[in-house]
């Protein structure tokens, strides 16, 4: 039995609950963005300030509407990203990651949506494209690039997830809305928004997300908390709304993907 099995067992003699990471929902990700984008439209000419603001638009929206591991995002290479052929979604196809071992690999899709700000592919495309005038090319290697010590030079290395986790507070704290989210905690956003609206079922999600257990399904989702809870809708209601029920779409699956073009 290994080191967190005992954990586990002693938690559950003493009858201690294991903590879950805050969700982060969508109320929460709008405002970020729009702080961002207004920060992008005032900001003056440093560079690492504007990099940063593109790549955590980026980052923070693709990982909610992924469910991905933002351990397993910011190891994501340019290569894996593909386009749809209906120009409206990316195919994402992770080669490396926490349980991606002996040739697996994580497949998902994020599809466009109407409202701008919160879109994922539009926000990737951005940061792209914007940091390209930059002259930082991201279209080959890792996808979420961290900054040099000196915060001067865009470096070919990725930003890891402690450094995500750091800007994801920082953002939270400036606008008095911290709550001790983390970025584990959009994952969770992302599984719980799914389940209780009822766009996908248990297994979609674990299809789009990548798990493996339905029990880790269950433990995101809280499902077996929202079954039964009359404040769900009431809830969903604010991070939600008519354009949202439309994100059963990205847990589409497409069966050849070796034919789609590059997205970038």
């Amino acid at each position: 039995m290994d080191n967190n099995c005992h954990i586990q067992m002693e938690q559950s003699f003493a009858h201690v609950p294991i903590k879950q990471s805050k969700p982060v929902f969508l109320d929460k990700l709008r405002k970020i963005c729009v702080h961002i984008n207004t920060e992008l439209n005032t900001l003056n000419s440093k560079l690492y300030k504007r990099f940063l603001y593109l790549r955590d638009q980026a980052f923070f929206k693709l990982q909610f509407f992924a469910g991905d591991r933002a351990h397993d995002l910011s190891l994501c290479v340019a290569q894996e990203v593909k386009k749809l052929p209906d120009g409206k979604g990316l195919l994402f196809c992770h080669t490396v990651g926490k349980t991606l071992k002996n040739g697996k690999v994580n497949e998902f899709v994020v599809k466009k949506l109407n409202e701008e700000v919160l879109c994922p592919v539009e926000g990737l495309y951005r940061y792209v494209n914007n940091v390209g005038v930059m002259d930082i090319d991201v279209t080959k290697g890792f996808l979420f690039r961290a900054l040099d010590a000196s915060r001067t030079k865009v470096l070919e290395s990725p930003v890891s997830s402690s450094g995500m986790s750091e800007r994801l507070q920082n953002y939270l704290i400036e606008l008095n809305i911290f709550e001790g989210e983390t970025p584990h905690g959009i994952r969770g956003g992302c599984a719980i928004t799914l389940m209780s609206t009822g766009v996908a079922s248990c297994q979609g999600i674990m299809d789009h997300v990548g798990w493996l257990q339905k029990d880790t399904c269950n433990r995101y989702s809280r499902v077996n908390q929202l079954v039964d809870s009359t404040s769900v809708s009431s809830l969903f209601a604010k991070v939600a709304d008519a354009d949202f029920v439309k994100t059963h779409e990205i847990s589409d699956k497409l069966g050849n993907v070796t034919s789609l073009d590059q997205a970038f």
